[in-house]
């Protein structure tokens, strides 16, 4: 199955133009599963990126909102509010909510976590989006009240973190998160697992919407938590995606997206990795754990 991590960017820039674009590029991924942050909704009903791409994709989706405003979009005042959203294409069948703890000058962080009952197994995903100020010692706060929800902690097939962590992969907080100290989880870095090229960035000079950013950056990623090394999916085919401007030159947000494809660790898979003398049990931890570099 396809999973895609990405950030919309609210309901800035050329809003419709860029959602459109968004939609394209997403139809043509076709994603079985996608974890979306600052999905927008407008309180006259007006814009609803949750719902166009659910539609476009035919997904299931859930959307919880995080912050409530009133901006421009497309050139008119707006109240509208944004969230996390998660789409699936097989039924969502539980949600949960974490608050992790917040900065004032920031505001809340909620991350959504949702189990999808995907046919080879459940599959807990969780859609977040740490604080963007430079105070590491709350986005560790964040994210070990994430990771340590007891939620996560139920059965389930595979359990995902993706997001925006606003930091890159050598940042404190990922670099807690990736050296197992106070969770219970071995984490998987799903690029590095799944071949992804080097060199990956999420924000960089060459998207028209971030003249800002001087270099290549990733702060965006999807993570694989499991209780021993060998219980993690597999993964493959993992990329930097919803890079391209659209025909008209239009990128579908300030970030690119993250992807990769998992396959499930089922019986019946397992029982074939054991039999051609390849199961990950019999290895040490996977090699995408030694390097951290983004």
């Amino acid at each position: 199955m396809r999973i895609v991590t990405i950030n919309t960017w609210q309901g800035r820039g050329p809003y419709r133009a860029r959602v459109a674009a968004l939609t394209e590029q997403l139809v043509a991924l076709q994603p079985d599963i996608i974890a979306a942050q600052e999905t927008l909704v407008a309180s006259d009903g007006s814009a609803d990126t949750t719902a166009v791409l659910a539609k476009a994709l035919g997904l299931h989706a859930v959307f919880h909102p995080q912050r409530q405003q009133e901006e421009t979009l497309d050139g008119y005042p707006t109240a509208q509010m944004w969230g996390l959203s998660v789409l699936a294409r097989w039924p969502i069948v539980e949600t949960h909510v974490c608050q992790p703890p917040w900065d004032p000058a920031d505001g809340e962080r909620p991350a959504l976590l949702c189990a999808i009952a995907a046919p080879a197994g459940l599959v807990r995903l969780v859609s977040l989006h740490l604080t963007h100020l430079k105070n590491d010692p709350v986005k560790r706060q964040q994210l070990e009240a994430i990771v340590n929800d007891p939620w996560l902690a139920q059965p389930a097939a595979a359990r995902l973190l993706g997001g925006d962590f606003n930091q890159t992969l050598d940042g404190p907080s990922l670099d807690w998160l990736l050296a197992g100290e106070r969770h219970p989880w071995h984490v998987l870095d799903t690029y590095r697992a799944g071949d992804g090229a080097a060199g990956r960035a999420t924000m960089s000079p060459r998207n028209s919407h971030t003249p800002q950013i001087r270099d290549d950056l990733c702060i965006d990623f999807i993570f694989s938590l499991a209780p021993t090394p060998d219980q993690h999916p597999a993964f493959a085919r993992s990329a930097v995606v919803l890079d391209r401007p659209s025909a008209t030159g239009v990128f579908p947000s300030d970030h690119f997206g993250v992807a990769t494809a998992m396959t499930l660790a089922t019986p019946e898979i397992e029982a074939g990795r054991r039999a051609a003398g390849t199961s990950r049990a019999n290895h040490g931890p996977p090699a995408a754990l030694l390097d951290r570099r983004c």
